[in-house]
């Protein structure tokens, strides 16, 4: 008997692990790291792409349309009114769609301006568009007494 275990009786020597053995044990824990590998990379994706949803559904079109109408300006500074639907994917419907006259005066003032309906022009374009959010810089919901609504509505009433 060793002499370590006649000193310390709670002493038990493991045998060294040889051939077999040892391979199962290291393969044991080559497994073991592997699995807690992919589960931790699972968790990861699942967080990445939970955030990218939120991120998603917070962005442009998450928001309470307080209006019918809406103006939505464009990063080419071109600027409709209508009525937005969507987002579709990354895509916003304006329908019922006007703009103001290319150089009319400035809506401010107590000047006339010409508000012009979608779809009377030489290419004839149906009365809806679709439009990238990537070229919307922002959207206004446009109030009851707003001129250009006003002046739509009179449209309508024509």
């Amino acid at each position: 008997m060793p002499i370590e275990s006649k000193m310390n009786p709670s002493f038990s020597r493991k045998p060294p692990l040889y051939g077999a053995q040892e391979e199962k044990a290291l393969s044991k824990k080559k497994t073991a790291r592997v699995f807690f590998l992919v589960v931790l990379i699972v968790i990861f994706a699942a967080a990445i792409i939970s955030l990218l949803f939120i991120l998603k559904n917070t962005a442009l079109g998450s928001f309470q349309r307080q209006s019918e109408y809406q103006a939505v300006f464009l990063d080419n500074g071109q600027v409709y009114f209508g009525k937005l639907t969507g987002p579709k994917s990354d895509i916003y419907r304006l329908s019922d769609v006007y703009y103001v006259q290319q150089g009319a005066a400035n809506l401010n003032e107590k000047s006339d301006f010409t508000i012009l309906k979608l779809g009377n022009e030489v290419h004839g374009p149906l009365d809806s568009m679709d439009i990238l959010a990537q070229h919307i810089l922002f959207i206004e919901d446009m109030k009851s007494d707003s001129k250009v609504l006003q002046a739509i509505l009179q449209y309508k009433n024509e």
